[in-house]
C-alpha cells in the first residue's frame, strides 16, 4: 500500500500527544536549510531561516508592495543611483549596532566573484556601494537597472556584521526577530526571540524549525501535538483531513508560487521544439489541478502568476490535445512503432524527490505520456541529491517550483542564456537571443508602461518556446494548531510573518472561527473558501 494512503489510515484514526510547551512554536518543514549564510542560500529551506533571522534593506509587504525595513527611507536622484537611509537604533544580536558599512560588505561580498555568490546576478549592476555617514548607503549603477530596490529585500539579501571573521554557515548573525542558537543537520533549527527586536520583541521564546522529510509524517506531527505549524508543506489529500478538524486552521491565500517542468537543452531530444510542443500538449494540466491538487491552483500560462506586476497572459498557445501531440511527434520523425502497442516512441528520463506529491504527479504524467506513445522514467531521490542534480545539469527533465518571484526580471535570471549557474538560475541552459535582447532592456527600462510592454513579448516567447513546461500557481495553505494566534499568510508565504505570532496558553480546546479571526488569522479559513468556490465566488 502507498505510504500516502497509509498515512490517511492514521490520520483517519487520529493520534494523540502530549500538549506543545507553552512558549515554543515548532514549523515542520520538508528540508535542511543549504547553507544559514543568507549570501549563498537560495533553496527555500534556507530563505525560512532568513526571513526569521535577518532583515533586509525592504520587505515585500502583503500587497507585494516595497516597504520600508532596514532602510526607512530612499530616492533615486538619477537612474544610476539609488540612495538609501537607514534606521537608527537598530542592533545585531551580538550587540553591535547596524551601520552603512555593514550593508557595504554585505553588497560587496555578494558581487564579488571571487565569493561564488549565487546572488550576483540580482545585484551585477552595483558598479560601487559608498557610505557618507553611519546611516547612508549610496549605490551607484553601471547602467540603469529597474528591479534593484525589490531585489533588496531579505529574501535575497540579508544584511550581516562588516566581520569577515564571522562564519555564518555555521552561526548566523542578523538584525530579525529571531536570533541563531544551534542546528542539528536534518534534524532541525532552533532560534529564540530578540528581546531588543526593533520592532518589537515575539511573544514567545522560542521557535524550531522541525525538518520532517515526509509529507504523511508532517501531518502526523501536527496530529500529535508536536508540531504547531505547517506552511506549504502538506499536498491536498492530507489538508483535507484537517479542515473540518476543531483542533486546527487551515487558512488559504493565492500565491506568487509557479509549478513547471524544467528541460535540459543539451540534451539532443528535449531540445527540440516539436517534442516540447507535443509535451505540452499531451499533459491536461487543468484535470491536474481538478483532481491531483483538489482545486488549490490555477493554470499557469507563465513564471508570473496574475497577481504579480507585469502579468501578461499570452493565450493557449499549446491546449490540451494528445491527438495533436501525436501528430506533431510523427511530423517530427518519432512515429510509434507498434501503433497502439506497448513499445514508446522513445523514453525520457524525469527527475523527481522523494516526496509523495512529486511521485504521484509523476505517476499521473507517465499515464498522460503513455497516450501519446512517450514513456517517463521515472527517478526519484532524497532532496538534497535531487537538488544537487538539477543545480548541475545532471538531469533531462524534471520538476520542481520557483517560490520567491516578485519581478518580471525572474526571467532573465532563469532563461537569460548568460545566467547558466553559477551565474544565475537557467539550470536547463537554454538560449535565445531575441528573448536575450528583452529581457537584457527589460531590465534597464525604468519607465514602467515600457517596460511591461517589453516583459509582454517577453511572456508570449517564451510561452511559444517552451523552455520550461509551465504547470500552475499552487495557492497558500497552512494548517495551524488552534493555539496559534495572529498568523497571516501573505501571498509569498514568508516567514517574517511568525514574529506577530502569539501562543495561547488557556487550553487545548479551539476558540470558534470568529473568535479566531477576531484574534487576527488572516487568511481564506478554508470552510469558507469552500463555500465561495461552491456559489462562483473568488
Amino acid at each position: 500500500m502507498p505510504i500516502l494512503a497509509i498515512g490517511l489510515g492514521l490520520l483517519t484514526s487520529g493520534c494523540g500527544g502530549s500538549p506543545a510547551p507553552a512558549d515554543r512554536l515548532t514549523i515542520a518543514v520538508e528540508a535542511d536549510p543549504a547553507s544559514l549564510d543568507p549570501r549563498f542560500g537560495t533553496d527555500q529551506a534556507s530563505a525560512r531561516v532568513y526571513q526569521l533571522v535577518y532583515n533586509g534593506l525592504v520587505r515585500i509587504d502583503r500587497n507585494l508592495r516595497v516597504s520600508p525595513d532596514l532602510a526607512e527611507a530612499w530616492e533615486a536622484p538619477d537612474p544610476r543611483t539609488l540612495v538609501l537611509r537607514l534606521r537608527a537604533g537598530v542592533r545585531f544580536h551580538d550587540g553591535r549596532p547596524l551601520s552603512s558599512a555593514d550593508v557595504r560588505y554585505t553588497l560587496e561580498s555578494i558581487i564579488d566573484p571571487a565569493t561564488g555568490s549565487p546572488r550576483r546576478a540580482d545585484f551585477e549592476a552595483i558598479e560601487r556601494v559608498e557610505t557618507p555617514d553611519a546611516r547612508t548607503v549610496v549605490l551607484r549603477l553601471s547602467r540603469p537597472f529597474a528591479p534593484l530596490l525589490a531585489n533588496l529585500n531579505v529574501g535575497l539579501v540579508g544584511i550581516i556584521p562588516a566581520d569577515a571573521s564571522l562564519d555564518h554557515r555555521r552561526h548566523p548573525v542578523g538584525t530579525g526577530p529571531f536570533h541563531f542558537v544551534s542546528r542539528r543537520r536534518d534534524e532541525d533549527v532552533w532560534l529564540e526571540a530578540n528581546g531588543d527586536y526593533w520592532q518589537g520583541a515575539p511573544a514567545f521564546r522560542q521557535l524550531r524549525l522541525k525538518v520532517v522529510p515526509t509529507e504523511t509524517g508532517r501531518a502526523l506531527e501536527l496530529l500529535k501535538g508536536s508540531v504547531d505549524v505547517v506552511v506549504n508543506d502538506l499536498p491536498p489529500a492530507l489538508v483535507e483531513r484537517f479542515v473540518d478538524d476543531p483542533r486546527f486552521v487551515v487558512l488559504t491565500s493565492a500565491s506568487n508560487r509557479y509549478a513547471y517542468l524544467g528541460f535540459n537543452f543539451e540534451d539532443p531530444l528535449v531540445s527540440r521544439l516539436p517534442v516540447r510542443q507535443a509535451l505540452a500538449q499531451a499533459v491536461d494540466i487543468r484535470a491536474l489541478v481538478r483532481h491531483h491538487l483538489y482545486g488549490r491552483a490555477r493554470p499557469a500560462t507563465g513564471l508570473l502568476a496574475p497577481l504579480l506586476w507585469g502579468y501578461h497572459d499570452p493565450g493557449p498557445i499549446y491546449p490540451h490535445d494528445p491527438q495533436a501531440a501525436a501528430r506533431r511527434l510523427e511530423q517530427a520523425g518519432f512515429p510509434d512503432p507498434d501503433g497502439e502497442g506497448p513499445k514508446p516512441r522513445f523514453t525520457l528520463q524525469y527527475k523527481c524527490s522523494t516526496s509523495e506529491t512529486s511521485l504521484a504527479l509523476a505517476t499521473i504524467l507517465q499515464e498522460q505520456l503513455r497516450a501519446v506513445g512517450i514513456d517517463l522514467d521515472i527517478r526519484s531521490y532524497e532532496w538534497a541529491t535531487f537538488y544537487d542534480d538539477i543545480v548541475h545539469g545532471r538531469f533531462q527533465v524534471f520538476s520542481l517550483r520557483w517560490t520567491s518571484i516578485l519581478d518580471p526580471d525572474v526571467m532573465r535570471l532563469r532563461l537569460h542564456s548568460q545566467m547558466a549557474p553559477p551565474h544565475g538560475f537557467n539550470r536547463g541552459r537554454y538560449r535565445n537571443a531575441e528573448l536575450d535582447r528583452l529581457l537584457d532592456d527589460g531590465v534597464a527600462e525604468t519607465d514602467p508602461a515600457h517596460r511591461a510592454a517589453l516583459y509582454a513579448r517577453a511572456q508570449e516567447l517564451v510561452a511559444r518556446e517552451l523552455p520550461y513546461l509551465s504547470l500552475w500557481h499552487e495557492d497558500n495553505v497552512a494548517v495551524l494548531s488552534s493555539r496559534v494566534r495572529g498568523f497571516e499568510l501573505v501571498p509569498t508565504a514568508e516567514f517574517w510573518t511568525f514574529a506577530s505570532v502569539r501562543l495561547e496558553t488557556s487550553g487545548p480546546q479551539r476558540a470558534s472561527l470568529p473568535a479566531r479571526i477576531a484574534a487576527g488569522a488572516t487568511g481564506v479559513p478554508e470552510p469558507r473558501r469552500r463555500a465561495a468556490a461552491a456559489a462562483g465566488r473568488p
